[in-house]
This record gives C-alpha cells, structure tokens and sequence, in this order.
C-alpha cells in the first residue's frame, strides 16, 4: 500500500474513532491499521477494573488496550530488563514514584509538567487535568526537582487494625491519642494477650510507617525555614490549610541546607530523637522477638490471633477480609471480627515537642501512572498519555474502582473511597510538604537508627 493512502486512511480511521476534542488525543497516521498498546501492573486487586474498560477505550479511540498482570516480587528487574531491551509497556501502573522519578530524570518516561495544567481532551469542560485530583495527590508526585513524572491514582492512609474480641475481652474501645493507645497495650498486656506486633526487617514497612508518620508531624513546623525559595514571593505556610503548599516544593539544595543548619540531620534535630524516644517506648510493648519477625508473618499472626493489633494500610483492607473468610472455614474457632482506627493523635502527654498540626493519615502514594517514552513511535507515548487521561476521567475511574477490590484512596476527586476504608481516613487534614524521611540520606543512617 503506498504510504500517502495509509496516511489518508489512518487519518480516516482516526477521525471515525474519536469524537470532537477527541480527535487530537492521539495522531495515528503512523500508527498500524489496528493500533495497539500495553498497560502492565502488579495491583492484582486492580486487573478486574482496567479490563472492564479496555472495549469502552477502543470504541472510543480505536486503540486496542491490552491490560497485563506483572509479578510483584521481580517487577523492579522486569521493568529494567524491558528498558534495557527497548520494549517497554506503553503504561505502567506501579507504587514506587522513585521508580517514575529514576527513569523520567534519565528521559524515559514522560514528563507531565506541562500537560497537567491544561484540559484533558477527553473530558466534557475546559479546566486544567489537574483539577480532577485531589490536590495533595499532584503535590506529593512531584519530584524533588518539582517535576511530574507520574499520575497519581490512588493514595495510601495507614492505621491499626485490632481484634474487637480481644479489645472486649479487656473492656477496651478504639483510642484516639497516643497516650491512649498505650494504655490500651498496657492493659492488653496485663490480659494475657500480644499487645502489638510488628518486624524490623527489609521486607516490612509498619514500623517505618509510624516513624516516619511522627517525623512528618514533627518536622512540619520547620517547613517556612527551610524553604528557602518558596514559589510565591508572598507565600505564607498556615499549617491549617492544606492546600497553602500546594506550588511549593523543598529542592534538594534546601535540604542541604536545613541538614548544615541541624534542622534534618538526625544526629542534632530534637525531632529525630523524640521520634526515636516515642518508638522505643513503644517497643517495651511489642512482642519481644519482633527482630527474629519477618514482615510477611506479621499478616497471618494477626489473622491467626496472635496479636491483638497491628499496623497496616487501607489496601490491606481488601486481603485481610479475605482472610478472616478463609480462616472461618478451616479454623473458625480462631476467627474475630475486626476494627481499624486512624494513627492517634499526638497530645501533651506524649510530648512537649512544639509541632503544627497534627497527623496526617494519608502517608503517600499508591498506585501512579507512568508512560515510557518512545523516540521512535511517538504514537505510542501518545497514546499511552491518552490512556492516563481516559482512566482519570470521573465516569471511567468511577467503573473501575467499581469492578475491582481497591481498597486504598483514589487519586480522582470524584470517585468515593471504599466504606470500608474510611475508618482510616483523617479526620483533619493539615498542610504537606514533606522535609524528609526516615531512611535520611544513605543505608547507614537507617542502620544507626535501628
């Protein structure tokens, strides 16, 4: 076929398979007669979801959406080797923005900077794509040079689950501030009963999640020193407001230099160290061999009983009802009915620490959106940047979440969380603009933390 009359009949194509503003979604003149692209993910929960969309997407665009499944546990050497061989989903939908800021600062995946802030072709209004999402979403997807390399889709609050049969047995309800709490493992403790339960190791995350969850409370009132440079000369932080950070950003260089200064060097910042008093204190109350723990045990323990609470997030929501159902059949004698309760508050009988605000519950990004880059089939990029928009759309994100079990909090402001996963959302939000986290700057400082 000559290439002028694929040329007009891919035009055709395009036009018939777009309607209005639509159309200049994607160019498809050098694309093949049946264009095609991959989105590819290790959100098991989420597979049902994309693939309930894939025929409305190609009657829409007249691209075909093939959604693949990724193991989770290689997914980071998966992605490198698909790089390394030039053959790269055109979409990904993973959890790590370090993942997304790595490769887009190497110029492999696309930037949204620009077009974030003006109308997603798909949607009937002219305001900026950006106005679909919570704020803090777009906010915390930045990277620390304040560009946007992902879409936020769905954002993470962590808190405690806990066995409302051995809550009863002790008399106990949900607590709401810290000091609460551990009276509450104290009387737990004097029952008979594993307080809490958690692993230092590799593989677990829950209790970073509480250090780094107090350090953000902690160091928030340090956010109008240290950013040095902030976006708007008339800038003013009101911890209050969560959306008086949104624009700003801490570079890099300003985190150096509030690290000279002792604001963030763990080894001379009070927060730091009162981080560390409120964990350790903590500690006394956890079981004792939670250094020998693995982060996967810590799950079927608290499912099996063997602890009355345990930290964890609202995806795990979705698996830990599993659970229970399995465990009411093969051991129903050891079945609970269970409750979760946001982190608790921090109040003058846990600390002195002068801080702005209080917790906030949604600790960070799940699951985000990223496009590879294509030089040599820019159609490719293109509809993969398409794809995000369509997904984003309220109607379509609404379908999604409703044929999948996602139990975490989704990025696109018109689409409801979960009942269930309400319980762990916050109560009050205050303004967010992260100085730094646990791990600080290199392997040895977590290892010192420890």
């Amino acid at each position: 076929m000559p290439a002028w009359l694929k040329g007009i009949l891919c035009l055709a194509f395009l036009f018939a398979g777009f309607s209005g503003r639509t159309a200049q979604a994607v160019d498809l003149r050098n694309a093949p007669a049946r264009p095609r692209i991959v989105l590819a993910t290790f959100f098991s929960e989420f597979l049902p979801g994309l693939r309930a969309i894939t025929g409305d997407f190609e009657s829409e665009t007249g691209i075909a959406l093939d959604v693949q499944g990724i193991p989770y546990l290689s997914y980071t050497m998966w992605l490198h080797a698909r790089f390394l061989g030039h053959n790269p989903p055109e979409v990904l939908i993973l959890e790590n923005p370090g993942l997304a800021w790595k490769y887009g600062q190497a110029k492999l995946m696309t930037c949204f900077d620009d077009l974030i802030d003006v109308p997603n072709p798909f949607a009937p209004d002219a305001g900026p794509w950006s106005a679909a999402f919570r704020k803090p979403h777009i906010q915390q997807s930045l990277d620390t040079n304040g560009h946007l390399y992902l879409i936020p889709y769905t954002q993470y609050g962590v808190g405690f689950f806990y066995n409302k049969k051995q809550y009863d047995a002790c008399g106990l309800r949900a607590p709401t501030t810290w000091a609460e709490l551990i009276r509450d493992f104290d009387t737990l403790k004097e029952h008979g009963y594993t307080a809490f339960l958690t692993a230092v190791k590799p593989d677990d995350a829950q209790t970073i999640w509480i250090a780094s969850t107090l350090l953000e409370c902690f160091l928030r009132v340090h956010i109008p020193a240290v950013n040095l440079r902030p976006a708007n000369p008339d800038w003013v932080f009101d911890f209050r407001d969560r959306q008086c950070t949104v624009g700003e950003r801490i570079d890099i260089s300003e985190r150096i230099v509030a690290f000279e200064r002792g604001i963030i060097d763990p080894a001379r910042a009070p927060e730091f160290a009162e981080m560390a008093e409120i964990v350790k204190d903590m500690s006394c109350r956890w079981r004792p061999d939670f250094l020998s723990l693995g982060g996967e045990q810590i799950y079927k323990l608290f499912a099996g009983g063997a602890t009355a609470t345990m930290m964890n997030g609202t995806w795990f929501l979705g698996e830990f009802t599993d659970l229970q159902a399995v465990m009411r059949e093969v051991a129903p004698e050891k079945a609970f009915d269970h409750g979760v309760f946001p982190f608790p508050r921090l109040t003058k009988e846990t600390t002195l620490l002068a801080r702005a605000g209080g917790v906030n519950q949604n600790a960070g990004m799940r699951a985000c959106m990223m496009v590879a880059t294509q030089k040599t089939e820019p159609w490719r990029e293109e509809a993969g940047v398409a794809l995000c928009q369509y997904l984003t759309l309220p109607r379509v994100a609404n379908k999604v979440f409703a044929n999948a079990q996602v139990y975490d909090i989704p990025a696109v402001a018109a689409v409801a969380p979960k009942p269930e996963a309400r319980a762990l959302l916050p109560r009050e939000e205050f303004a967010f603009l992260p100085l730094v986290n646990v791990a600080g700057y290199d392997a040895q400082s977590l290892s010192e933390f420890w």
